[in-house]
């Protein structure tokens, strides 16, 4: 890379003979580029191939108040870019941090709908390889990210109500655990039938997360979890609590499901750091877990058993159907399932119909979609940036990279003289817990009404569920639940 000054006085860089800017005038060259590309009013922009500056410098001058990441795609260009570095976020080949480590951490999925992002081409042309890399982690790090607003917005008030009356309705609660065993996560893949015989012969040996389409298939072969992980808002994954044994302790966000009572389930708050759960514990002082928020509940288990030093195996994480079978047998919804069943519509037909339609492409051998191969590629850069130390009993098909392939016997066989230390703790009297809902409601009313951005947009996928972006709607709902909680 050979840097120089034109004639006219502005600096240039060439490789190969080929200019990343305009020799005659590149400031006028990123005006016209960033004025046809960029039409409306983004919160955040991410451009690849940041250039020597005159690109980030013009964004910043005509979008003052967003979020600008810069991707250089060649060290010697970043070192020689005059553009005030601490103005933009960077990242560069000889930076510490892996490209997707770099996005993750700062593009906010709350600001996804206003995300723009550029391609400066005589950049990304001299730089080919490395360009379609970026693009790519950009691209798993959106849609990622956006398997978590979709989440939060297909559930839309429930996730909001959830939230309220799970509090309200936790008497107690547990403290943060403390595990000593080796942990092993039962996920509901149709591999986790092949090996439960296996799991109960060698139970002594871990720590058992169940995950909860799992509970179905334990409660067959007599196997207690030690704890449960569950994150779904919906109402039908309470159905999976009907296996749940009593006083098995469960560990969840406030906002999944309603129902752990009914088991007298001791629950271990997860806090998935969304702006309403920050509101809750500051003003409640609850104590709780603190996990980033995952598209699936797999992930969650294993940032949960990422908190400690101990190996962890996955039992059951298939990330694909077996022909026509989605999960393990027996199955919480068989019997939902098999209530549909009419001499027209026999239950493999049922099953055939779910199969082909979640994916429909079987061209492998194996059914498997993007948001399967979305989680795939998730744990594998779980795995890269952690150095995880995780094994994959009974592997499907679908390779995760990072993973190591083990049996169940293989798991070390030791003497654990504790495996899960917690504490159980009463909460404030229910009449305190109203009061604290009814002033969390105020408050997010009065942010409202005075056109606060700060959880705006986690009230609109909550509250609009429409997307639109209507403040009124939000206000209207929120006064309606204040109401209801007083």
């Amino acid at each position: 890379m050979r840097f120089y000054r034109s004639d006219k006085g502005f600096q240039c860089a060439e490789l190969g003979g080929k200019n990343i800017h305009s020799r005659y005038n590149p400031r006028k060259e990123a005006e016209r580029f960033i004025d046809k590309t960029v039409t409306d009013m983004p919160e955040t922009i991410v451009l690849i191939g940041a250039g020597l500056g005159y690109l980030q410098n013009y964004l910043k001058t005509k979008f003052p108040q967003a979020r600008i990441i810069c991707i250089f795609l060649d060290d010697e260009i970043y070192k020689n870019s005059f553009s005030e570095k601490n103005d933009f976020l960077c990242w560069f080949p000889g930076s510490p941090d892996s490209i997707s480590q770099f996005f993750f951490k700062n593009i906010h999925e709350d600001r996804l709908s206003s995300l723009s992002v550029i391609e400066w081409e005589p950049c990304a042309q001299l730089f080919p390889g490395l360009s379609l890399e970026i693009s790519k982690a950009l691209k798993t790090t959106i849609q990622e990210l956006n398997g978590n607003i979709l989440t939060t917005a297909w559930f839309g008030k429930k996730w909001l109500r959830n939230l309220i009356v799970n509090y309200i309705s936790m008497d107690y609660y547990l403290s943060p655990v403390t595990i000593e065993k080796p942990i092993l996560i039962a996920s509901s893949g149709p591999t986790l039938s092949e090996i439960i015989d296996d799991l109960s012969v060698f139970r002594n040996r871990f720590f058992l997360i169940a995950l909860p389409s799992s509970l179905a298939a334990f409660s067959k072969a007599g196997i207690t979890p030690d704890l449960l992980i569950s994150t779904d808002p919906g109402y039908y994954s309470s159905v999976h609590l009907y296996y749940l044994g009593l006083n098995v302790p469960l560990a969840q966000p406030l906002t999944a499901g309603r129902g752990f009572w009914r088991k007298n389930a001791s629950i271990m708050v997860l806090n998935q750091e969304t702006p309403f759960e920050k509101d809750l514990f500051s003003i409640t002082g609850l104590e709780h877990q603190a996990v980033k928020p995952n598209g699936t509940v797999s992930g969650t288990a294993l940032q949960f058993s990422g908190l400690y030093n101990n190996p962890v195996y996955f039992a059951g994480l298939d990330l694909c159907f077996r022909d026509i079978q989605s999960h393990t047998k027996p199955h919480s919804f068989d019997v939902l399932l098999f209530d549909r069943t009419l001499r027209n519509n026999p239950l493999h037909s049922i099953y055939f119909n779910r199969a082909s339609g979640a994916v429909p492409d079987f061209s492998r051998g194996i059914r498997t979609g993007r948001s399967l191969d979305t989680y795939r590629n998730w744990f594998e850069k779980y795995i890269r940036s952690n150095n995880a130390d995780v094994y994959r009993i009974n592997p499907s098909p679908v390779s995760i990279e990072g993973f190591k392939n083990c049996r169940v016997e293989d798991i070390p066989d030791k003497d654990y003289h504790n495996s899960l230390t917690s504490q159980i703790s009463e909460t404030s009297p229910v009449e305190t817990r109203k009061k604290q809902i009814n002033k969390l409601l105020a408050k997010w009313i009065q942010e409202q009404e005075n056109g606060e951005n700060s959880s705006f947009f986690y009230f609109l996928d909550a509250v609009n569920a429409t997307g639109s972006k209507n403040r009124t709607d939000a206000i209207k709902y929120l006064n309606k639940l204040k109401v209801i909680y007083e």
